[in-house]
């Protein structure tokens, strides 16, 4: 079991929110609204009652409570422990840049050239 400890979860939580006005920040904070969502259904009843609602915006001061919360669901449930260290490793790359690339291209290029750090999909030349 993977050790999910509430520093870990605030940090990436705080950067999340930080990023919640950009497209990486939303994608990071839907991603774990989900995890909580399943874990909720997943334990039912009272377990899932100490962790506040992620459907509305998240607020800064919420963030600690919601650490501490997440870490000690995560103690006692590997597989949401599994998921919350997924959830913290993928925040950390996408709402940090953390693993961005940088390329430089130099002299002549005859032909087409692409420069990107992730790229979902077929890369089409017209």
């Amino acid at each position: 079991m993977e050790i999910v400890t509430a520093q870990m979860l605030a940090g990436a939580l705080s950067k999340a929110l930080d990023a919640a006005g950009g497209e990486a920040g939303r994608r990071s904070l839907a991603g774990l609204a989900w995890i909580v969502g399943k874990w909720k259904t997943r334990s039912g009843g009272e377990a899932g009652e100490a962790l506040p609602a992620l459907d509305s915006p998240l607020q800064p001061e919420q963030v600690p409570g919601l650490a501490q919360a997440l870490a000690a669901a995560a103690a006692a449930d590997p597989t949401l422990a599994a998921e919350l260290a997924d959830w913290h490793r993928a925040a950390v790359v996408t709402v940090t840049g953390a693993g961005d690339v940088t390329g430089t291209v130099s002299g002549t290029v005859d032909g087409s050239v692409v420069q990107a750090r992730d790229i979902a999909g077929p890369v089409t030349f017209n």
